[in-house]
């Protein structure tokens, strides 16, 4: 019983990462794009790379600097 409910736990623990980087998985490098915050900041820039896994995330803020960003913390994006 106890393999059985942990084999469901890391089919959740999947599930859940993959919601979290499914956004990040429609845009890359070079595109406008507008990043959501769990505080509901929002910041616009451009994507200037990421990791193949999605782990990690650059981006250049408009009149601010370059951002590294970690997806699996909540954050959204969408083109701009």
């Amino acid at each position: 019983m106890r393999r059985n409910s942990q084999a469901l736990e890391d089919q959740s623990a999947d599930r859940r990462e993959r919601q979290l980087h499914g956004s990040w998985q429609t845009v890359g490098a070079g595109d406008r794009v507008v990043v959501g915050f769990p505080d509901g900041r929002r910041v616009l820039g451009r994507v200037d790379g990421m990791t193949s896994d999605l782990g990690v995330v650059w981006v250049v803020a408009d009149g601010d600097h370059r951002r590294m960003l970690y997806p699996a913390e909540g954050l959204t994006v969408a083109h701009a």
